[in-house]
């Protein structure tokens, strides 16, 4: 797969519909920003993520709209933004399988390197033979989590973008779909991703402001991938 020809296409897509995709990412932005601080004032993080989680259930099918509008040349404004609400339900529910793996992958995590630092700690008061032992086996289940998440996220990258051409489709049938496309494609995602990865990095520099050209560049990037991946 040609990824310069993906982005290639994106970008020109992009000259005609930058606008719209840009202010509707703000307003995700300062929404989510939004349902930060006000957990932060009440002193209630997990209202915050209720907010959030309720709030990206509402509109993120419109910013995925826009984008897939724009991948395809469709002709698309601001107010598709706001006109995937009919799509509320089955999109929080893939949000909250993200949720769940995020929380699931933190907790697994702590547990592994919390493992492994007790066992280095008290190495010297165990056998050593099965002090090393219990040491690679914290070390590799340390590195086989993220990883095992990663392909993971790889597997479902393309739910949002299946559920906006198929609205009668189950969530279950969603993820696996998406997991049967990417079948054969993980590598072709990965380099994708991380071609946009010196972007992120330079956009810290700049304040976040990179991030305005690079988020909209990147999701429809990432739309004409599933476009390419679906035929």
């Amino acid at each position: 797969m040609n990824r310069q020809d993906l982005k290639r296409r994106s970008s020109n897509s992009l000259r005609e519909h930058y606008l719209p995709l840009v202010i509707s990412f703000i307003i995700l932005s300062l929404l989510g920003l939004s349902c930060y601080f006000i957990g932060a004032i009440i002193s209630d993080q997990p209202l915050s993520w209720i907010l959030g989680l309720i709030l990206f259930g509402l509109l993120s099918m419109g910013f995925i709209q826009i984008a897939i509008k724009t991948a395809r040349n469709e002709k698309t404004s601001f107010k598709d933004f706001f006109s995937r609400t009919d799509l509320f339900f089955k999109a929080l529910g893939i949000s909250i399988v993200y949720y769940i793996m995020g929380i699931t992958f933190v907790l697994l995590e702590t547990v592994a390197v919390t493992s492994l630092s007790v066992f280095t700690s008290y190495q010297t008061d165990l056998n050593f033979l099965l002090s090393s032992f219990m040491i690679v086996i914290g070390i590799a289940l340390s590195l086989a989590i993220p990883l095992f998440f990663i392909i993971l996220l790889i597997c479902f990258s393309q739910t949002y973008f299946i559920l906006y051409d198929n609205n009668d489709m189950h969530i279950v049938e969603i993820f696996k779909k998406s997991t049967d496309m990417i079948e054969g494609h993980k590598n072709d995602y990965i380099l994708l991703v991380l071609s946009f990865f010196g972007w992120f990095v330079l956009g810290i520099f700049t304040f976040g402001i990179l991030y305005l050209w690079l988020v909209p560049y990147m999701l429809v990037t990432l739309a004409n991938f599933y476009d390419k991946i679906k035929k």
